[in-house]
């Protein structure tokens, strides 16, 4: 596994990030008024940064930009995870970004999220928050599969120098 392969993971993941969070506050409007507490980057960050982590050296109130530059940290990191991957899951892009995204969101909000205390488990919440964040899974790891993959291609190109 090359570091070029993981940096690439990890701009594919942060740009994926955008439309994925652009679906989440789209769907977020569409919650019932009851369901629209802070969107879970904004719960994950505030619940790290009150406990005993290193986000808890920020003052209270906590920087408003600090939970949507760690979402897409987060994105970064879980994308560089997904570059070695891929050419392993036997799912036609972009179906296997989408089976990525899929368990990127199950073993977080199935997952680790709940055995760290920071949320309760998927199976706690509402559904319409629920089928908010599987939304913005699927686009997300659509759109990762899809970056990914045109990396690749640009990397795969003849060379325009004649040289073998």
């Amino acid at each position: 596994m090359s570091v070029t392969r993981l940096l690439k993971g990890a701009l594919a993941g942060t740009i994926a990030t955008g439309p994925m969070t652009v679906a989440m506050l789209l769907l977020y409007a569409l919650l019932p008024r009851h369901e629209r507490f802070p969107a879970p980057p904004e719960q994950i960050t505030s619940r790290f940064r009150h406990g005993k982590s290193p986000l808890s050296f920020f003052k209270r109130p906590s920087p408003p930009w600090l939970a949507w530059v760690l979402h897409f940290a987060f994105g970064a990191g879980i994308g560089a995870l997904y570059a070695p991957l891929a050419p392993a899951i036997t799912e036609p892009p972009p179906l296997r970004g989408i089976a990525y995204g899929l368990t990127v969101w199950f073993t977080s909000y199935e997952g680790w999220l709940p055995a760290a205390e920071v949320l309760p488990p998927a199976s706690r919440q509402d559904a319409g928050r629920n089928l908010m964040m599987i939304s913005a899974h699927v686009v997300w790891g659509a759109v990762l599969d899809a970056i990914l993959s045109r990396l690749d291609e640009g990397e795969q190109q003849p060379s325009m120098t004649g040289g073998r």
